[in-house]
C-alpha cells in the first residue's frame, strides 16, 4: 500500500497558490473591452525603483494592491498615460506582487504581474540526502537543512512503502526536517522519501528529495560487498540481483552538467536524451574501479558529484561488456534499474571527497573506466573552435535529433592521445569562450564508448552496434572546473608548433602557406591545371573554400547552426581524383633544421564533405562520397615514401537523402605520432595525405560499395579545417611513459590502381 501525505505551509508561496486558484477580483468581462495592457508582466531589479505601466483605458479606473513593497496611485484617468509604480529594495529573497486594475462602472478588472529579484539567492540542501533507520523500534528523527529559507517558505510531501502509515508528524521546525516512524513488522527492508521543496517569485525550483530506508526487524541490512567484489558477478547476458546486497561508493558525476551517459542515437532521426539524466558514474572508495549505474527515471537520480552513497541493490541487473577482440575492447561494468529508494546511507563530501588520481593517457587501464582521472601534462592540439565543432542543424538546438555528441582530440607529454567527449546537452558546450590553447591538466570520468560517426565497419563483425571502436578510452569532462589549462601557449605549453593551417587566403592558389609557426611551409597538391585551360588558371591548384563549424557562438538567429561561411577560408575542400594511373595527394613541405625533440604528431580536420554525381556505374550517374581511406606518410626526400598511420574519414551529415549513423556534423579529428628521430633536424620534410590505394567509397546508402572501388571518372570531394604540426620542448618524463614512440612496422602502400 502506498500512503500519500501533503502539507502546504503557508508563506511566500501563497501568491503562487492564489495564482492558481480563482481570482477573487474576477466579475463578468463585458463585451468590446475598454480595458487593456501592452504588457502583463514585469521584472524588477533588486534595487529601488520606478515603473511606468502602460495602460488603454475607455475611463477612468483603480488601482490597488496587497504588496507592502509597492505604491500605486489610487486612480488613473482614461488614455494610453496608466500609471506609476514605486517599489522598494529588495533586501531578501525574490518576491512577486499583483496590482489590480479595475474600471468599475462596467465592470472591467485585470492584473498585472510584477517580479522583484532578491539580493540573497535561496539555497536548499542537506548534508545527506538518505538515512537508515533502524528496523527493530519506531521512533523520531530529526536532520538539519542547510537553507536561509524560512520554515514557512517550504512546501513537504511525501510517502512510504509498506503496510501502514509507518512515517508520520512530518514537519520542518528550526532549520531541520522532522518526522515520526514506527518499527517495522517485516522481514524485508522498506523504504520512503519526503520530498522538500521551495518556489521563488520566478517559478524556480529548489527541490530535495531526502530518502528514508528502514531494516527489517531484525535489524539486517543485507551482505556488503566491495565494489570489486560486485562487479565479479557480472556476466555479459547480465546477471539479476537477488539477494540483499549492499555497495558503497562515490559518486563522480554530475547530474547537472548534461555530459553524463551516452545519449543513445535511437535511430537516425531520434535520441534518448534521458540516458544524460539517468546516469550515474560510481567509484570504489579507494579509487581501485568504477560503476555507471543507470536509474530508472531522471527523478531516481537524486546524487551529486561528491556523494559517498550505499545502496541496497536487490532487483537490479549488472552486467559486464561484450569483448570481441581483449586488444581493443576493455571490461567495464554496468548496473541498470537502480532506484533512488535503495538509497540506504549518503554523506555529501564535494569534489574534494573524489580519491585523487593522476595519470598520462598511456598509463590508463580499464580498472580506471568509470572512475574520476586527472590526465596530467596534457592539451588540446587543435586550436580551433569550442568543444562540439558541429553543424547545429543536426543537434537538439535546432529540434533535430541526428547528432548526440561530439569529440575532440587530447593529448600528453608523452605522445599518448585520446578523445575528450562532450554531449550535445552540456549547457557550456558552445557558449561562445575560446578553448584554452596551453598545457595543464584536464580531469574527467574515463569511459569507452563506441561512435560509429567517427568510425564505421573497424571490426569483422556483421552486427553494426560494435562498430566504433575510437580507442579503449575517452574522457568526459564533468564541469567547467575540470580544464586546468594554460589559456594560451605562452603562459604555459610542453609543445611548440612547427607548422600549422586553420585557414586558406583564397581558392585555387599557387601555394597555401602555414597560419602559424613556419609561415614558409606550406601544402600543395599533386594536380596543377595546365595550360590547356582557358580561363587563367593555369599553374594553380585545384582547390576551393569550404563551409566551417567551429563558429565558437553563442548561437543567434543570425547564425543558428555554428557555421562559418565558405568565403571566409576557414575550411578548404580538393577533388580528389586519379591521373596517369595514380591517386592524387596533398603534400606539406617544411623545415625541421635546428629543432630536436623525442616527441613529433600531426593533427588533422577533415572530413566527406558533400556529394558528387559525377561518377558512373555503367551509364548511370551515382551520388559518392570522398576516399574512405587514408594515409599519412613522411619522405626525406620527396620521393621515396614511409607510411605513419592510415585512418578513415566519415562523410558530412545530410538532410536528402537521410542521414546515415556513418556520417558526422563535423571535421573529424585524428592524431598522427610521427618519428620526431628521423624527421627533425632537416632542411627540409616532405609529409603528405593520400587515399588508400584502393580508394574504397560509398554512396548514399552504402558506406562502402564495391561498384565503385575504382572510379572511371569524375572526382571525390573531401575536406579540412585544420592541420598542425608539433613537436615537445619539454622531455616527457622517465616514468609514466605512455607512449607516443616511433611507429614501425606498418606495411608500405602497393599502389595498385
Amino acid at each position: 500500500m502506498r500512503i500519500l501525505r501533503e502539507i502546504c505551509v503557508l508563506g511566500a508561496v501563497a501568491f503562487l497558490a492564489a495564482s492558481c486558484g480563482k481570482d477573487v477580483y474576477e466579475r463578468p468581462i463585458h463585451l468590446g473591452s475598454g480595458l487593456g495592457f501592452p504588457e502583463k508582466e514585469y521584472i524588477l531589479g533588486a534595487e529601488a525603483g520606478q515603473l511606468a505601466i502602460p495602460v488603454i483605458a475607455t475611463r477612468e479606473f483603480k488601482v490597488s494592491t496587497d504588496a507592502s513593497w509597492l505604491t500605486v496611485p489610487r486612480t488613473a484617468p482614461a488614455g494610453r498615460e496608466g500609471f506609476l509604480v514605486r517599489y522598494t529594495a529588495n533586501t531578501s529573497l525574490p518576491r512577486a506582487a499583483r496590482v489590480v486594475i479595475a474600471i468599475e462602472e462596467t465592470n472591467h478588472r485585470d492584473t498585472v504581474v510584477l517580479r522583484q529579484k532578491g539580493a540573497v539567492t535561496p539555497v536548499l540542501t542537506m548534508s545527506s540526502p538518505a538515512i537508515m533507520l533502524n528496523g527493530s523500534k519506531g521512533g523520531k528523527c530529526e536532520i538539519a537543512l542547510e537553507t536561509n529559507l524560512q520554515d514557512s517558505d517550504l512546501v513537504l510531501s511525501w510517502n512510504s512503502e509498506g503496510n501502514e502509515e509507518w512515517i508520520s508528524d512530518v514537519s520542518v521546525q528550526g532549520g531541520k526536517l522532522k518526522f515520526s516512524y514506527l518499527a517495522n513488522p517485516l522481514e524485508n527492508k522498506r523504504h520512503g522519501n519526503i520530498d522538500i521543496s521551495y518556489a521563488d517569485a520566478f517559478g524556480k525550483v529548489l527541490r530535495i528529495p531526502f530518502q528514508i530506508s528502514q531494516l527489517s526487524s531484525s535489524d539486517l541490512p543485507g551482505q556488503s560487498l566491495t565494489l570489486q567484489e560486485f562487479c565479479a558477478m557480472a556476466t555479459e547476458e547480465g546477471t539479476e540481483i537477488e539477494d540483499d546486497l549492499v555497495i558503497e561508493g562515490i559518486v563522480v558525476s554530475d547530474r547537472e552538467n548534461g555530459n553524463c551517459g551516452d545519449n543513445t542515437q535511437l535511430s537516425v532521426t531520434s535520441i534518448d536524451y534521458s540516458v544524460c539524466e539517468r546516469t550515474v558514474y560510481l567509484e570504489a572508495v579507494d579509487g581501485s574501479c568504477g560503476l555507471c549505474m543507470v536509474t530508472r527515471t531522471a527523478e531516481d537520480n537524486i546524487f551529486l558529484q561528491g556523494d559517498r552513497v550505499k545502496w541496497s541493490v536487490r532487483g537490479t541487473v549488472l552486467s559486464k561488456s561484450k569483448v570481441l577482440d581483449p586488444a581493443v575492447d576493455p571490461v567495464f561494468y554496468t548496473l541498470n534499474g537502480v532506484k533512488c529508494s535503495m538509497t540506504l546511507e549518503s554523506e555529501r563530501l564535494g569534489r574534494e571527497g573524489i580519491p585523487v588520481k593522476e595519470k598520462y593517457i598511456g598509463n590508463l587501464t580499464d580498472g580506471d573506466i568509470f572512475t574520476y582521472v586527472t590526465i596530467k601534462d596534457c592539451e588540446l592540439p587543435v586550436r580551433k573552435g569550442p568543444l562540439t565543432p558541429v553543424s547545429e542543424k543536426f543537434t537538439s538546438a535546432t529540434g533535430s535529433n541526428k547528432v548526440a555528441k561530439f569529440g575532440i582530440l587530447l593529448h600528453d607529454i608523452c605522445g599518448g592521445s585520446m578523445y575528450l567527449y562532450t554531449n550535445t546537452t552540456c549547457p557550456y558546450r558552445r557558449d561562445g569562450s575560446v578553448l584554452p590553447q596551453g598545457s595543464g591538466k584536464v580531469s574527467g570520468v574515463v569511459v569507452h564508448e563506441l561512435y560509429p560517426r567517427f568510425s564505421y565497419m573497424d571490426n569483422g563483425s556483421a552486427d553494426e552496434e560494435t562498430w566504433g571502436n575510437i580507442g579503449r578510452y575517452q574522457l568526459r569532462h564533468t564541469t567547467r572546473e575540470d580544464f586546468a589549462l594554460a589559456q594560451t601557449m605562452e603562459e604555459a605549453s610542453f609543445s611548440a608548433i612547427l607548422c600549422e593551417w586553420t585557414s586558406i587566403e583564397g581558392k585555387n592558389l599557387t601555394k597555401y602557406y602555414a597560419t602559424d609557426g613556419d609561415r614558409t611551409a606550406y601544402f600543395d597538391y599533386s594536380f596543377v591545371y595546365s595550360d590547356s585551360y582557358t580561363d587563367g588558371r593555369a599553374g594553380t591548384l585545384p582547390i576551393n573554400t569550404m563551409t566551417d563549424y567551429s563558429y565558437l557562438g553563442p548561437l543567434n538567429e543570425e547564425n543558428p547552426d555554428g557555421r562559418i561561411p565558405s568565403e571566409e577560408g576557414s575550411a578548404w575542400s580538393t577533388n580528389l581524383t586519379v591521373r596517369n594511373g595514380a591517386p592524387q595527394y596533398t603534400t606539406l613541405v617544411f623545415s625541421t633544421a635546428g629543432i630536436s625533440s623525442s616527441r613529433m604528431s600531426m593533427q588533422i580536420c577533415s572530413m566527406n564533405y558533400y556529394w558528387s554525381k559525377t561518377q558512373k556505374i555503367g551509364d548511370d550517374p551515382m551520388y559518392l562520397e570522398g576516399p574512405r581511406y587514408w594515409w599519412v606518410e613522411y619522405s626525406l626526400d620527396g620521393e621515396n615514401w614511409t607510411p605513419a598511420a592510415r585512418y578513415s574519414l566519415p562523410d558530412f551529415c545530410q538532410t536528402s537523402p537521410m542521414t546515415q549513423l556513418w556520417q558526422t556534423a563535423g571535421y573529424k579529428p585524428v592524431n598522427i605520432p610521427l618519428p620526431a628521430s628521423k624527421l627533425l633536424g632537416r632542411e627540409k620534410v616532405w609529409v603528405r595525405i593520400i587515399p588508400d590505394a584502393a580508394m574504397q567509397t560509398g554512396s548514399q546508402t552504402a558506406y562502402l560499395d564495391p561498384a565503385i572501388v575504382y572510379p572511371a571518372s569524375g572526382s571525390f570531394p573531401s575536406a579540412w579545417n585544420y592541420i598542425g604540426i608539433r613537436y615537445n620542448t619539454v622531455d616527457p618524463p622517465a616514468t609514466d611513459f605512455g607512449g607516443g614512440s616511433d611507429i614501425d612496422g606498418l606495411d608500405p602502400i602497393d599502389y595498385n590502381w
